[in-house]
């Protein structure tokens, strides 16, 4: 196997195999190499097969864009991101949510497999708790690149409570009594 990069004046590398199949090792991130196959045995070399044309994958600008998070109610938070527009889906084995809360150093993750997911529901959290997270690409040669920590702080208000149901009134000769149903929302903490 004979390889190097496509830039004038690269010198050539040799690889010498004894089966069908190779990996080079040690390449330059995103750079073009050309790679030949020459068959040979003890009685010398044969003709050379065409020159195959690569470009080595990068670390570069793999971490998830437009990253952004929103409690959905008082224990869900939706989670969702964009994938790296520069590298294909295919190259990436999933994504990686890391979370914290504020002041607690212990972090937990939860894995997205796949390249074409982009979004996540974190269930069991606290609204009264602000959170720290990051989402991570994770790519199918081992690299993992991070978006920033960003911090999340559920907005919570008491809502008003609906109208009472059912109210009735009733004379009498010195009065009136009232009865009704509680309302079916009578006071209900509420996040956005």
């Amino acid at each position: 196997v004979s390889y190097r990069q496509m830039r004038r004046g690269s010198p050539v590398l040799y690889k010498n195999v004894t089966r069908v199949g190779t990996e080079l090792y040690g390449l330059e991130h995103n750079t073009v190499y050309l790679i030949g196959v020459i068959a040979g045995t003890a009685g010398g070399l044969g003709e050379a097969g065409p020159e195959v044309k690569v470009q080595t994958l990068t670390n570069e600008r793999l971490e998830p864009v437009n990253v952004s998070a929103v409690f959905l109610n008082s224990s869900v938070i939706e989670v969702k991101w964009a994938a790296p527009s520069h590298v294909g889906p295919m190259f990436i084995r999933g994504f990686r949510i890391y979370y914290r809360e504020e002041g607690n150093e212990r972090t937990e993750q939860r894995f997205v497999s796949g390249g074409h997911n982009n979004q996540f529901l974190l269930t069991g959290v606290t609204h009264t708790v602000v959170y720290f997270l990051k989402v991570t690409t994770l790519t199918t040669w081992g690299y993992e690149a991070s978006s920033p920590w960003t911090r999340l702080a559920a907005r919570a208000y008491e809502s008003h409570p609906s109208k009472p149901e059912d109210v009735k009134a009733e004379a009498n000769h010195d009065g009136i009594t009232l009865s009704w149903r509680r309302p079916r929302n009578s006071n209900s903490l509420e996040v956005w």
